[in-house]
């Protein structure tokens, strides 16, 4: 099983943890009071966790009913539902979706119709696979990744029942602190994978030869300790990883410059850029930048 058994945090907690780590917490400088970023406000949290989307009032956000493409990845997410439903559509089939979802790995792309909600928050982690949430689950990497989609109460129980409850009628900056003490009571682990915080710091072009140099594996021990850390190969990860970091410019800055992507994220050529991201999102770069993605709401 996947639970955990942490007792969630009463609101005098909750407001004194805010206390202490109100320092902590940035506001994006893009922001409405309807639509928040938030960091973690505890260390140990900011490791494993980027960023808390806050999303109040949905319809002044998503203006309309349309599909946001979300796609494979290595950045596991938690969305919680405060209020109302959202619909989705995986490996070719929608539903409506009432209750909270841990989205810890996908296979293939996802479509969200988010504007049937009211609110709700996004607890994204850190983009290094299933070692950035493993440290949240009582579970190994395998487990996840043949459930790669569950019900938030099959993750952690009844517990985070009542902290959507309490989430529900709590301000923003409450809501931070809430969240940093029930996943700081949930953490488990200190430490993520020191092999995944190495690749981090290598950039998206490194070789598995350059791993096996400074770790001193072998083939067979770098993917065993890869599997286990990330569920993914080496070779997967690193397609993953650079393909996602290539999206997520590609939306941010519109820039169709696509020699850019190959130079920055090293890729082989032109055509070796394009396939690899219609592999995952079954469009073109130049299709791509003109769909509608979840990515494009954030705040940066």
């Amino acid at each position: 099983t996947r639970k955990a058994s942490s007792p969630e945090p009463t609101m005098a907690q909750a407001h004194q943890h805010h206390k202490s780590l109100n320092q902590f917490i940035i506001f994006s400088s893009t922001t409405s009071a309807l639509n928040m970023k938030f960091h973690p406000g505890c260390q140990d949290l900011q490791q494993h966790i980027d960023h808390y989307w806050i999303v109040d009032q949905v319809d002044k956000v998503f203006t309309a009913a349309q599909p946001l493409y979300a796609y494979p990845g290595i950045t596991p997410e938690l969305i919680l539902v405060l209020e109302g439903h959202y619909r989705c559509r995986y490996q070719g089939r929608w539903e409506n979706v009432y209750e909270s979802r841990l989205y810890s790995f996908l296979e293939q792309d996802i479509i969200l119709d988010l504007s049937p909600l009211s609110s709700f928050i996004i607890v994204q982690f850190k983009s290094r696979a299933l070692s950035s949430i493993l440290p949240f689950l009582n579970c190994r990497a395998e487990q996840v990744m043949a459930n790669p989609i569950c019900s938030v109460e099959d993750a952690w129980g009844d517990q985070i029942i009542r902290i959507c409850d309490q989430l529900k009628v709590s301000a923003s900056s409450e809501r931070v602190a809430i969240l940093d003490e029930w996943l700081s009571r949930n953490q488990h682990s200190q430490h993520g994978s020191f092999l995944l915080e190495m690749v981090s710091e290598m950039g998206e072009d490194y070789t598995p030869a350059q791993i096996l140099d400074r770790t001193g594996y072998s083939r067979s021990t770098l993917e065993r300790h890869f599997k286990k850390d990330a569920g993914l190969t080496p070779k997967r990860y690193q397609s993953l990883q650079r393909y996602k970091a290539a999206v997520q410019e590609i939306y941010l800055t519109r820039n169709t410059d696509w020699q850019h992507y190959v130079h920055t994220y090293g890729y082989f050529d032109q055509s070796h850029f394009i396939k690899e991201v219609k592999r995952y999102t079954s469009f073109t770069p130049s299709q791509l930048i003109h769909t509608p993605g979840l990515l494009s709401f954030r705040p940066r």
